[in-house]
Order: C-alpha cells, then structure tokens, then sequence
C-alpha cells in the first residue's frame, strides 16, 4: 500500500512539472521610435511567448512615410524589457550608414547583454542580419572603429576582445585574457601573481604576449605598470590622453 501511495505521489509531481507554465506573467514592452538621416525606426510588440515578446521593427522614410522594410519575430527576454530593452541606431561597421542593434536578452550571473544586429546593405537598400556580429557584451568604439567586446569566468578570470570589420565580416584581432593561476609560484611571499596574455592577430597568425604582476596589494596593480593602461596600448579607454593616478583594480572595464 505505502509503494502505491508513494508512486501516485511521484507521478503528480512529475505531472505538475509537466503542466507549469508562467501564464501568469504578461509581458509588455513599450512602443521605441528612433528617427536616424532619412529612416524612422519603430520596435513594437506583436505578441508575447512564454519568456518575453515578440516585436516587429518597422523601418519607414521619415519624410514620405513609405515602409522601407519591415523585420518581424524579434525576440526579447523579460531581463531586457525590465531593463529598458535597446533599439540602437548607430555605424556598427563604419562604413558611413546607420546599423541596428537590438538588445534581446541578458544571460549568466553577470547578466551580459546578447545583441542582434542588422548592416545596411547600400546595393539592395535593406538591412540585413550579420551572422558575425560579436553580440555579447558590445560596445561600438567609433574612435578606433572597433567593436569590444568581454566575458568574465569568475572573480579572477576575464577576456577582453576586439573585432574588426574585414571584407564584409566581423573579425577578431586582439584579445587580452587576466587571471590568477593556482599553480603558479609567488613572486612575493606572500602574494600571488596576475597573468595577462595578450594575442593579436598579424596577417592571419596569432601572436601571443604573456606579463605578470605581483599581487602587492590586495588585488591592486599600479596604473602606470598596468599593461591595459598603457598610453599606446589599445586596450587604454583613454589613450589620447592618459594620466596615471593611484592603483587600477586588475578588473576594469566592468
């Protein structure tokens, strides 16, 4: 008898996993209108799915009012639509036209952003998805016309990345990875050392650069040693004009 009850409780258990849906939870998102050179952008929502939205993006001229294009069944996540999901106009790809980035979706622990985007294609007067673009975490650098990019493993471990637009897709040329390796032997006594192993990308072969820094001071290395502040690295944020004050945590950029 207690095998029977025991059974019948573990099939209605496995019955309401089954069943649960979150029909409870609405998800609406607001109209967007961004109006860039001649084009209106419009994101609306069409419809909700089980975990968020689906939107339409409507592409029109702002003076005429003729539908360019229109691109249905983007998809967003709740994570972005509280967050105040994004419809960025911007030259992804620097070749002088306006892009579309769509933020659809935050994913991990460290909620990193997930991107869709579209490149004006001047031959056919559309805007078409790129396959190549680096949607994780981007951040369109206009002053070195460069898309960067980063992911973080732990409290230790991060990779910074850089892509390039070359002949007609996003590449990755350069990537600095930090962390802190368990094996590796102390330069003091009592501190441990930060690795930093910097690849780039000549002529199709990668070459690598490897540094360390001795943890001196819980966790600190100081700016001027520091090799992602260096005034001509390309991983300095300020490398027109770099002034060296204090410490830098050895996670920046966060």
């Amino acid at each position: 008898m207690n095998k029977i009850i025991t059974i019948i409780l573990i099939i209605a258990m496995l019955a309401g996993y089954s069943t649960y849906t979150y029909d409870e939870y609405v998800y609406e998102m607001q109209e967007t209108i961004v109006i860039r050179g001649d084009f209106t952008f419009t994101l609306t929502q069409t419809s909700d799915v089980e975990h968020g939205v689906l939107a339409q993006l409507k592409i029109t001229n702002t003076q005429t009012g003729e539908i360019i294009q229109v691109i249905d069944d983007i998809e967003i996540a709740p994570s972005v639509i509280w967050d105040g999901f994004g419809l960025i106009i911007e030259d992804a790809n620097f070749d002088g036209f306006y892009d579309i980035i769509i933020n659809i979706d935050r994913v991990g622990n460290q909620a990193a952003l997930i991107s869709r985007c579209w490149l004006w294609n001047d031959e056919s007067q559309q805007f078409e998805e790129s396959q190549s673009f680096p949607g994780f975490n981007a951040i369109i650098d206009t002053n070195e016309q460069v898309i960067r990019t980063t992911s973080r493993g732990s409290a230790v471990h991060r990779v910074w990345y850089i892509y390039r637009f070359i002949d007609g897709e996003f590449v990755m040329t350069n990537s600095m990875e930090r962390d802190m390796p368990w094996d590796m032997p102390f330069g003091h006594s009592d501190a441990r050392r930060w690795r930093f192993k910097e690849r780039t990308l000549i002529n199709g072969i990668w070459h690598e650069n490897v540094t360390y820094f001795d943890d001196v001071d819980d966790g600190y290395i100081p700016m001027e040693e520091h090799p992602m502040f260096q005034p001509d690295s390309i991983w300095n944020p300020n490398r027109e004009n770099v002034t060296f004050t204090g410490t830098v945590y050895g996670n920046i950029y966060n």
